[in-house]
């Protein structure tokens, strides 16, 4: 693949196979993980 452009079909087509709900981005993955640290740490003190 020479850039995202070309891979773009590629992704959009398996993506197809899930509902919206059930698709992330890394982006809200790591807010949401490095939020569980924080409140847990939090919650310790």
């Amino acid at each position: 693949m020479e850039n995202i452009e070309d891979a773009l079909p590629q992704i959009r087509a398996k993506l197809e196979n899930f509902g919206c709900k059930d698709i992330y981005n890394e982006d809200e993955t790591g807010l949401f993980y490095c939020l569980q640290i924080l409140f847990t740490g939090l919650m310790l003190e």
